[in-house]
C-alpha cells in the first residue's frame, strides 16, 4: 500500500504529526491568550464604569453643594453644571457594559436635568436665600417645617430633591461585579474607590448639617438638632472605618496624605465639637470655615480619587495590552515554528531527491549505453583492453551514499563478468579453431591419398567405391571449414 506513495507525501505525513502538535497547542495557547484579554477587557469595562458612575455621583453632589456652598459664584456653579453634563453624556456615549436599567436611568436624568435646573436658581447666592437650602429641612422633620416654606422655595427644595434622588438611585444600581477579577488585587483597588465615593458623599452631607448647625442661633440648636449632627458624624466615622478596614493596603497609602492634610484634621476637629456640643451652647467656629474645610478636604479626596482610578485603569489596561501582545507573540511563533518545520521537511526532501534523481539517471545511463557499449567492444575485440564505466559520486555516508557504493560495485562487477564472458568466447573459439584446423589438414591428406587411388585404380566397382568416398570426405571438408567460420577464422 505505502509502496504506491510518492516521496514526497510521505514525507508530508511524516511531518503532520508534529505540525499538528505544534498547531493545536498554539491554537491552544492563542485562545487561552485571548480569553483572558477577553477577561481582561471585561474588567477594564468593569473599573471604567465604577469609574464613569463614582464621577456622574461625585458631580452632582458637588453641583448640589456648590449651591450651599459660601461664597460660591455663578460661574463655579455653572463650570460645576457643565462637568455633570460632561460627565452624564460620557456615559451614554460609552457604556463600558453599563446595565441596561443604569442607562435608562441616567437617561431619563439626562432629559429631565435641565427642566429641574430652571426650577433652582442659577446663583448660589439667591438658592440660599431663597430658603430652600437642603440642610434646613434636615432638623425638622414635622409637616411645620415644610408648610413654613414659600411655594417657589419648596418648588427649589423638591427640585434639588430629585438630585438627591438620583444619586441615591444610582448608588444602589451601581454594584461591583468582582466576580469579574481574577485578579484580587485590582477588584480590592476598585472596592477602595467606591469606598472613598461612599466616604465623599457622607462627608458632603456631614458639611451641609454642619453649616447649618453653625449658622442656626444658638438657642435653635435643640437636642434633636444635636443629634442629627451627631448621627452624621457618627456614619462619616463608620465609613472612614470601612475605608481603613475594607480599603487595598496601596491606595491606603496613597490615601494617607490626604488623611493627614490640614483639612482633614479640621473636620475631624468639627466632628469632635459638634458630637461635645450642648443645646444653646455657642459655637468657637464659623459656618464658612467648616465650609472651607469640608470643601477642602473633599477637592483632595475627588483628586485622590481620580488619580487612583487612572492607575487602577492604566494597570488593567496594560495587563490587557501584555495578554493581547502575548496571544499575537504566540501566534507569530506558531506560524514561525510551522514555517521552520515545513522548510526543514522541505530541505529534506531535497537533500534526498537530488541524490536519487542524479542516482537514476546516473543507473539508467550505465544500464542503457555504457555497459552495453563495453560489452560490444569486448565482444568484437576479446583482446581489447576492459572498458572502464565512469562510476557514480558518493557524495554522503548515509543510505543513498551507501546505495550509490553498492551500484558502483554491481557495475563493476557486471563490466568483469562481461570481460571474463569475452575471454571464455574467445578460448572456446580458438579450441574450435585449432580442431577445426586439424581436421582440414587430416582431410586434405584424405583426399589427395583418395586422388592417388582413383588415378591407380581400373576396376569399376572399386572405383565407384572410391568416388562415393570422396564425395563424402568432400563434405567433411566443408564442415570443418564451417565450423572455422564459427570460431572466427577466414
Amino acid at each position: 500500500m505505502t509502496s504506491r506513495i510518492t516521496l514526497p507525501v510521505k514525507l508530508a505525513m511524516l511531518g503532520l504529526v508534529p505540525l499538528s502538535a505544534i498547531a493545536g497547542l498554539s491554537t491552544w495557547r492563542v485562545l487561552d491568550h485571548f480569553a483572558e484579554a477577553d477577561t481582561l477587557t471585561a474588567q477594564a469595562d468593569e473599573v471604567r464604569r465604577v469609574d464613569q458612575i463614582g464621577r456622574i455621583i461625585d458631580g452632582v453632589d458637588d453641583e448640589i453643594q456648590t449651591l450651599n456652598e459660601i461664597g460660591a459664584t455663578d460661574e463655579v456653579l455653572a463650570a460645576q453644571r457643565a462637568r455633570v453634563d460632561s460627565a452624564l453624556d460620557e456615559l451614554l456615549d460609552d457604556p463600558n457594559g453599563e446595565s441596561e436599567a443604569t442607562l435608562q436611568l441616567v437617561a431619563e436624568f439626562r432629559g429631565r436635568v435641565d427642566e429641574l435646573r430652571s426650577a433652582i436658581p442659577a446663583s448660589p447666592s439667591a438658592y440660599r436665600l431663597s430658603g430652600a437650602a437642603t440642610g434646613r429641612y434636615v432638623f425638622d422633620h414635622g409637616d411645620g417645617g415644610v408648610d413654613a416654606m414659600t411655594p417657589e422655595a419648596l418648588a427649589i427644595f423638591a427640585a434639588t430633591e430629585e438630585f438627591g434622588a438620583f444619586t441615591d438611585s444610582l448608588r444602589d444600581s451601581n454594584r461591583f461585579n468582582d466576580d469579574l477579577f481574577r485578579d484580587g488585587g485590582i477588584a480590592a483597588d476598585v472596592s477602595t474607590l467606591q469606598l472613598f465615593d461612599r466616604l465623599a458623599e457622607r462627608l458632603d452631607t456631614e458639611r451641609q448639617i454642619y453649616v447649618e448647625m453653625a449658622s442656626l442661633p444658638a438657642s435653635v440648636r435643640t437636642d434633636d438638632v444635636l443629634a442629627a449632627g451627631r448621627e452624621v458624624g457618627r456614619s462619616t466615622e463608620f465609613w472612614n472605618d470601612a475605608v481603613d478596614e475594607l480599603g487595598a493596603d496601596d491606595m491606603l497609602e496613597a490615601f494617607a496624605d490626604v488623611r493627614s492634610s490640614d483639612a482633614a484634621a479640621e473636620v475631624e476637629a468639627t466632628r469632635a465639637l459638634m458630637a461635645g456640643l450642648e443645646p444653646g451652647q455657642p459655637l468657637s467656629v464659623s459656618a464658612s470655615g467648616i465650609e472651607d474645610a469640608f470643601v477642602d478636604l473633599d477637592t483632595q479626596i475627588s483628586s485622590a480619587r481620580s488619580s487612583l482610578s487612572f492607575e487602577t485603569i492604566a494597570t488593567v489596561d496594560t495587563i490587557r495590552s501584555t495578554a493581547v501582545r502575548s496571544a499575537y507573540i504566540t501566534m507569530a511563533l506558531a506560524a514561525l515554528f510551522v514555517g521552520v518545520a515545513a522548510l526543514l521537511i522541505y530541505l529534506l526532501y531535497v537533500s534526498i531527491r537530488r541524490p536519487l534523481r542524479r542516482v537514476t539517471q546516473r543507473s539508467i545511463d550505465v544500464a542503457t549505453v555504457q555497459l552495453p557499449a563495453a560489452v560490444a567492444t569486448l565482444r568484437d575485440d576479446a583482446d581489447a583492453d576492459l572498458p572502464e564505466i565512469e562510476p557514480i559520486e558518493v557524495t554522503s555516508r548515509d543510505e543513498i551514499g551507501q546505495l550509490v557504493e553498492a551500484f558502483n560495485t554491481m557495475s563493476a562487477t557486471s563490466l568483469e563478468l562481461a570481460g571474463e564472458q569475452a575471454i571464455a568466447r574467445r578460448s572456446v573459439g580458438d579450441m574450435f579453431m585449432n580442431l577445426g584446423r586439424r581436421n582440414q589438414k587430416l582431410l586434405n591428406r584424405l583426399l589427395r591419398n583418395l586422388d592417388q587411388l582413383q588415378r591407380d585404380e581400373r576396376e569399376p566397382n572399386a572405383l565407384q567405391a572410391l568416388y562415393e568416398i570422396d564425395h563424402l570426405t568432400t563434405r567433411m571438408r566443408r564442415n570443418a571449414e564451417s565450423l572455422l567460420i564459427l570460431a572466427g577464422a577466414e
